[in-house]
């Protein structure tokens, strides 16, 4: 109903308006502006070992931070670009406003549970290790996911709690969160498949 997508919409606000406070870290891995990973495997290789640090720090499962990043990305195969077609490495879907460095994406958001195609600006990332930062900050200081971090290794635990905070506006957001994470793709099972 309504207040179900007024309270999507407030929350799509606060982690706009938190994004633009949340820093970037220089990161140690690679800042190729051109990367697209050309299968599911490369990509949860790629972020594997900055999604087990966040994990760490966040209390939850690194599997379930894959399989956001992946949900968000289509396994990295839509990235959101900047202008010239460098790569913005936000891997979170992570709203931008202020000054930060950002870029304008077509997304589609869902309002009343319709979806409609809306020009947003997101939060641009200098490499994946910078995105996986701002999506801790994120998380640790919004204290409407408090409940999401609790989950602790139980990802239908993580997923739900993200949903009702309102971190995405689909409403089949957790439901999707959890089939990937449960796919052959994040073990290494046909890593060619696209998502």
């Amino acid at each position: 109903g309504g207040i179900a997508g007024v309270a999507s919409a407030a929350a799509s606000a606060a982690r706009a308006a938190y994004s633009s406070v949340a820093g970037q870290d220089s990161g140690t891995d690679s800042k190729d502006t051109d990367w697209q990973p050309k299968t599911a495997q490369e990509f949860v290789d790629a972020v594997k070992p900055h999604a087990e640090k966040a994990a760490a720090e966040l209390g939850v499962s690194a599997k379930a931070l894959i399989a956001q990043a992946a949900l968000e990305t289509g396994w990295g195969k839509h990235l959101p670009r900047h202008a010239d077609g460098s790569v913005s490495f936000n891997l979170f879907g992570i709203k931008a406003v202020g000054s930060v460095p950002q870029l304008s994406q077509t997304t589609t958001e869902y309002v009343d549970g319709q979806p409609q195609q809306r020009v947003e600006s997101f939060r641009a990332f200098g490499s994946i290790s910078d995105a996986f930062n701002g999506y801790v900050k994120l998380l640790k200081n919004n204290p409407r996911y408090a409940d999401a971090l609790r989950a602790g290794s139980d990802i239908k635990h993580f997923a739900r709690s993200l949903q009702k905070a309102g971190y995405a506006t689909d409403p089949a957001y957790a439901d999707k969160l959890i089939r990937v994470a449960n796919s052959s793709l994040m073990d290494g099972g046909s890593a060619t498949t696209t998502a």
